[in-house]
């Protein structure tokens, strides 16, 4: 196995690493709303921060997921929850691109990568960690709402949008 980043890599990584100042400025304010600016969004997916392993017709490079790891690294040192829009990014991202239609990707990965949209997930329950087979939550109909009962961890799910 190849070690030794590409040229590509190393700049991304720098870039990462280039904004940790400017995000531990910032990290009290955005720990205390429990959001990330829009434009910190924007501003790291045009540096091609989110989602670096996605195909480049969908935004990203086509570089190997260690990048994003190596992203996240960077970018933890100066907000550890910033470091996880790109965390979630990836992993939807991967999903979609993988998963989805194209049509469904064309229309979603994009905004993943370029910050314009953030995507919330639910993966973990107390009783559950990350085990999505043996969820406790319940849902159930009740007219034309629904009735949620237990406890999940949601990320990003006050931000998250589908256009």
């Amino acid at each position: 196995m190849e070690m030794t980043l590409s040229p590509a890599q190393e700049e991304l990584v720098a870039a990462a690493g280039g904004l940790q100042e400017k995000l531990a400025a910032g990290y009290r304010e955005r720990e205390t709303v429990r959001r990330i600016e829009p434009e910190l969004r924007r501003e790291i997916g045009a540096l091609g921060l989110i989602g670096p392993e996605l195909p480049s017709e969908y935004g990203g490079r086509d570089l190997p997921r260690l990048t994003s790891g190596l992203i996240v690294e960077q970018i933890a040192r100066g907000d550890f929850n910033v470091g996880y829009l790109q965390v979630v990014g990836s992993l939807v991202g991967q999903i979609l691109a993988s998963n989805a239609t194209p049509e469904t990707a064309r229309k979603y990965v994009p905004r993943i990568t370029s910050g314009e949209g953030i995507v919330g997930i639910g993966l973990s329950e107390p009783e559950a960690g990350s085990d999505a087979g043996n969820p406790k939550m319940t849902a159930r109909k009740d007219g034309d709402s629904w009735v949620i009962n237990g406890v999940k961890s949601m990320s990003f799910a006050t931000q998250a949008e589908a256009p």
